[in-house]
């Protein structure tokens, strides 16, 4: 019979435990270390999607400083030719392969990065239906399009117009501001305090709960601002800016829109030519030129964030020929079960030189 050694019975108690504490251990280790690992792919993300953004929306400005700005989109000249007889005072240069930069809202593709493109979309703020001038009972019908209950629109219109009227002393929101999603946590505007962004009315009293859904607060930021321009662009108007017009039919915005994808719209004459409806021409809301006022929206495909700018273009600077008035880090819209969207172009860059943005 084999004699057992007497330590056997004090070692192995004490072997077992050790073991399971370093196989804890090792477990521990491996989930801290794929945790810094997770950051640091998180962190390199952020900074990737920064770089992108910054390089999007510089090919972006330098286009709208350099380039001819039109009725409804913007010129982006790829090259120029000389025209005119040898040795004229005076050489004509001559735009050739230009392509249009829309200021509607479409879609433009910039990259590719690393992790794919940046999309990128530009919006004449005078095509949106503006905060600032919209009347007590536009107001009622936009919420009602964009499915609010009459009892909700009942508190949520005189809150708003309270607000709106109050005096303006420039206070706009810091450069960088990120909202949650939902939004309920942040302090209440002030009454001296007019908003500024379509997301500041999540700030007062009864509008953070507006709306029930993501989709709801993306459909009122899509066709809202708060810049300050007066009017409505038809040539660049979303078509909910449109319908707000005096007179206005869905007919009439589908012509409208059909035909803009031809040709500019060049006066009121025009527009009642085009659609059928006589309108006023002495009415002030009517425009036919972009504002000096452009909202930019930058986004990575897969996103659950992204970057709203409002871009003012000030050309009488040669220093800068274009000032921020904010920029949003907001919710990535998320498409709906269904709907269709406009695909993506790639964004024209012109005759830009290399480092010139």
């Amino acid at each position: 019979m084999t004699k057992r050694h007497p330590a056997a019975g004090i070692i192995l108690p004490v072997i077992l435990p050790l073991v399971a504490v370093l196989a804890l251990l090792v477990v521990f280790v491996q989930y801290r270390t794929g945790a810094v690992l997770g950051e640091a792919r998180a962190r390199a993300d952020k900074i990737e999607t920064e770089r992108a953004f910054q390089d999007a929306e510089a090919v972006l400005l330098y286009l709208l400083a350099t380039q001819v700005l039109g009725p409804r989109n913007v010129e982006v000249v790829a090259g120029e030719v000389a025209s005119g007889a040898a040795g004229a005072r005076h050489d004509a240069r001559l735009p050739i392969d230009a392509r249009p930069l829309a200021l509607d809202g479409r879609p433009y593709r910039h990259g590719p990065y690393r992790d794919g493109d940046v999309i990128l979309a530009v919006q004449d703020t005078l095509g949106l239906i503006n905060l600032r001038t919209t009347t007590t009972p536009e107001l009622e019908v936009l919420l009602a399009r964009l499915d609010v209950p009459k009892s909700q629109r009942d508190r949520l219109v005189p809150a708003f117009m309270n607000h709106r009227h109050g005096p303006d002393h420039g206070l706009g929101p810091p450069p960088i501001v990120t909202f949650s999603r939902h939004g309920t946590s942040v302090q209440p505007i002030p009454p001296s305090r007019q908003v500024f962004t379509p997301w500041d009315v999540r700030r007062i009293p009864g509008w953070a709960t507006a709306f029930s859904s993501d989709a709801g607060w993306s459909a009122w930021s899509d066709i809202t601002t708060a810049a300050d321009l007066a009017g409505v662009n038809v040539n660049t108007a979303q078509p909910a800016a449109l319908a707000s017009l005096p007179g206005m039919t869905e007919e009439a915005v589908a012509r409208i829109i059909a035909l803009r994808e031809v040709r500019d719209i060049h006066g009121t004459a025009d527009l009642t030519a085009v659609t059928g409806v006589a309108f006023n021409p002495d009415d002030p809301v009517f425009a036919y030129f972009p504002g000096n006022y452009l909202r930019v929206r930058l986004i990575r495909p897969g996103a659950t964030t992204m970057r709203e700018s409002l871009v003012i273009l000030t050309p009488q600077s040669l220093i800068a020929p274009w000032l921020y008035r904010y920029s949003l880090i907001l919710p990535a819209p998320r498409p709906e079960a269904g709907a269709t969207h406009r695909a993506a172009t790639a964004l024209p860059t012109g005759n830009i030189p290399p480092g010139g943005h």
